[in-house]
Formats: C-alpha cells, structure tokens, sequence
C-alpha cells in the first residue's frame, strides 16, 4: 500500500514538473491559428494515445526531435543531428529524390530536405504524420509525407508521384528503426520480394539493421539474428551488388549504418 502511494505521488510530481518544463503539455484543443506552433504542440499532444508499435512510448512524446528549433517537446530519442551528419557525409544526396521509409514525425525527411534532397516520407502512423504535416505547412521545406503501410503496391505508387521524374525512381531510400516492424506484418517471402522491389525502385538503400529492441523477435523469423544477417538478407533479396558500413548508432542498439547500391 505505501509503495503503490509513493508511486502513484511520484507520477503526480512528475507531471508537474514536466508540464512545467514544457508547456506545450497544456495545449489541450487545437488552436484556431494554423498552422502555428501550438498547432504543432497540441497534436504532438495526441501522440501515442492509441499506443502505437514500435513508435511513440509515451503519451504526448514525439519518436525523435525535429530540425526546428521554434519546437521544444519530450523525445523518445535524441539523436537526429548525428543521423543527419553522417548522411551529410554520404556525396550526391543533394539534388537526389529520396524515400524516407518509417520516417515517424519527419525528422529526417526534413533534416535531408534542407540539405537539398527532395524527399518524401512514409509512415504508418497516422498521429505521426499528422505532426509531420503540421509542421511543412509552418515552415514550408517542400518535404511530402504519406501515411500508409510500406508495401510493393505503395512503393509503386511513391515511385511514379514523388520519384526522379527523368528516372521514374528514387535516387536513395533510407530505412531506419522499422524494417523489423515491415518484416513482422509481410513475412519472409513478402518482405524478400518487396526489398527485390525497392532495389530495383531505388538505387541506393541506406539502412540500419534494425537488431536490438522490441523487433528482435520479427527479424528472427526472416533469419535475420545480427549485422551480418541482416546484410546477407538484404544482398540475397536485392538487385544491390556492394554494400559499405558506414557508422554505428551507438545509443540506439548499437545498430550498424549499412548503404546498399550497384
């Protein structure tokens, strides 16, 4: 009795203490000026209310933070400028039509728009994409966002709206943090054919491996039980014939960056 007292006394404090760290907490209804950052907060608000797989842990806390510094609120992660430094590093993005796949609020749909791609990010969520498409319609980046399932039917019909217009495809797709998640909905025979797919609609993937937390047990179900699994599935399954490491999130798993391309 007294520790579940003590708990639930703890929670109440925190709450306050968090509500006044971030006051976006207090917006409860949707502001009559939109777009606008309290637009922005409230549905931030409504994130993970329905409890989402593999995205928001927390009510009201966004997956990741975004690359606008008018927008402070809770995160799960707090590693975006990292993941976009070492995509920087990566030549000939800028310009490039680029796929974002699990892109959650946009983080990096959005940091790889301002760095000159022309992106398009996809995602299950709909609470997600709805902060995502909040947040262009404030500032304006010329980023586009989906929300639906990744599927080869989808992956067709983002290729032929957002992909190179003299190519019919996208230069690079990134996938991180939600391969296990496609591969726990589709399967093995599904998930092979629509990475063939994505190889052939992409001519670049950069992607992590997706080893470590709550996907572990999907990923094992496809055979994919660590780094070099994960690159032998995604080589065996692709038209992609070379493949280079090209960092560690270290904080995240410590799930290997690999970029897949011909």
């Amino acid at each position: 009795m007294v520790n579940s007292l003590l708990g639930r006394v703890k929670c109440v404090v925190r709450n306050r203490i968090d509500r006044h760290r971030y006051p976006y907490l207090r917006i409860t209804e949707l502001p009559s000026q939109r777009p606008s950052v309290e637009s922005i907060y409230y549905f931030i608000n409504q994130l993970g209310k329905h409890q989402p797989i593999g995205l928001t842990h927390e009510v009201a806390t966004g997956y990741h933070e975004l690359p606008f510094p008018a927008l402070r609120f809770k995160t799960s992660r707090r590693d975006l400028q990292g993941r976009l430094d070492r995509l920087a590093a990566i030549q000939g993005l800028k310009g490039s039509y680029g796929l974002d796949i699990g892109c959650a609020l946009g983080g990096l749909t959005f940091g790889l728009q301002q760095m000159g791609a022309k992106m398009i990010g996809i995602d299950r969520d709909n609470p997600s994409i709805t902060v995502a498409k909040e947040c262009e319609a404030l500032f304006k980046t010329g980023a586009n966002f989906e929300c639906a399932s990744f599927s080869e039917e989808m992956l067709g019909y983002l290729a032929k709206s957002y992909g190179n217009p003299n190519t019919g495809k996208f230069d690079f797709a990134i996938w991180f943090s939600s391969f296990n998640w496609v591969a726990e909905a589709l399967g093995m025979n599904k998930t092979r054919s629509l990475m063939r797919s994505l190889s052939e609609k992409a001519d670049a993937l950069i992607a992590d491996s997706a080893i470590g937390g709550k996907g572990t047990n999907a990923l094992s179900t496809i055979g994919v039980v660590s780094n070099e699994t994960f690159v032998e599935f995604v080589m065996s399954s692709s038209t992609y014939t070379k493949v280079t490491q090209i960092g560690v999130d270290i904080d995240w798993y410590g799930r290997t960056v690999y970029r897949f391309f011909r």
